[in-house]
């Protein structure tokens, strides 16, 4: 990358994370704000990582 950017690290779910998710995701493909932050609280990883 060119001087002086960083790429972002990269996110790390855990199983049970990404077991949490797809049973989010098949319910609700598009979770509101509301929810993406609840989730976000309870994995410990920033909103913008619940997509």
């Amino acid at each position: 990358p060119p001087q002086g950017r960083r790429r972002r690290q990269r996110t790390v779910f855990t199983q049970t994370n990404v077991q949490q998710l797809d049973s989010v995701f098949m319910h609700n493909q598009y979770p509101d704000i509301e929810l993406r932050e609840t989730l976000a609280a309870q994995m410990g990883v920033p909103e913008s990582r619940i997509q």
